[in-house]
């Protein structure tokens, strides 16, 4: 829905529930062409200058 009104969306929450598994399948979903997924992962070691 949020990407439908060309909203940023983020998805937060502790490791190993399945965030980047659900936005994923959310992403092959679409079926709309302007859409191109890129995924930013982040660890515990992810510094602010890295990014």
């Amino acid at each position: 829905m949020l990407l439908q009104q060309e909203k940023c969306v983020s998805f937060t929450g502790i490791t190993g529930v399945g965030k980047s598994s659900i936005v994923n399948a959310c992403l092959s979903k679409l079926s709309d062409d302007y859409i191109v997924p890129i995924n930013i992962n982040f660890s515990a070691q992810t510094s602010s200058l890295r990014t």
